[in-house]
């Protein structure tokens, strides 16, 4: 009897995975919340900062009270906690009006609060944060890089503190990245696009002595390359 409970269960799981719709998230440039492709409307600037958290965070069980504390400091944790729970009932309801289970994404639970999201799961962020490989072409990178743009533009109240530590992140991913790019073109005697990349980078680079040694090194490789033989 044990034995088919837990294959129903399990068969439940894999239906509930198959029927899961497709969750996007854009958090550089703009915010952004997508099911199957349509906008979902988040009704207010901390319903919106509590999803990005939980979309940068998404799979992870967070504790109620740590992201309460995140977001409403200056409360009493009683009342903070209160505000949480509003909010997470504002979100679920906002995926519920387009006739999806609010609950599937964030269930319900006096102890942890998590973004449920299925194999589908896109967040731009994800690709300036992925580790480069060998696998990795250049021209992949550079698309990645390309798509960079600030994170969360807008979201500058005393709650949204949290932002400046995922910019750091990111901004930092960006620079490392856009050196290993910068590292590769002048490898392959691609002068140019070393000195376009390299010029990017060094605006708002936190990198910029390694930034402008690669530019030099570019622009001696590019006037050697015009020299005459």
């Amino acid at each position: 009897m044990q034995r088919q409970l837990c294959s129903i269960l399990a068969a439940e799981q894999v239906l509930a995975s198959l029927e899961r719709p497709s969750l996007k998230v854009t958090l550089m440039g703009q915010f952004l919340v997508e099911l199957d492709g349509v906008p979902v409307e988040l009704p207010s600037r901390v319903a919106q900062s509590v999803f990005a958290y939980l979309a940068l965070n998404a799979g992870k069980a967070i504790r109620r009270e740590k992201l309460a504390g995140v977001f409403w400091p200056e409360l009493p944790e009683a009342n903070a906690r209160n505000q949480l729970r509003h909010t997470l009932w504002r979100i679920r309801k906002a995926i519920s009006q387009l006739g999806y289970d609010g609950l599937a994404f964030i269930p319900e639970n006096t102890l942890h609060v998590k973004l449920c999201v299925g194999p589908g799961y896109q967040l731009d962020v994800a690709d300036l944060l992925q580790p480069i490989t060998s696998a990795h072409s250049t021209e992949v990178v550079m698309a990645q890089l390309a798509k960079y743009d600030e994170l969360l533009p807008g979201f500058t109240s005393p709650r949204d503190e949290w932002v400046c530590d995922w910019h750091y992140r990111l901004e930092q991913a960006y620079a490392c990245k856009g050196l290993l790019i910068v590292d590769r073109l002048m490898r392959e005697g691609r002068w140019h696009e070393a000195l376009d990349w390299g010029s990017r980078l060094i605006f708002g680079s936190p990198c910029l002595e390694p930034v402008q040694q690669r530019l030099t090194q570019a622009m001696q490789g590019l006037a050697e390359q015009w020299q005459p033989h």
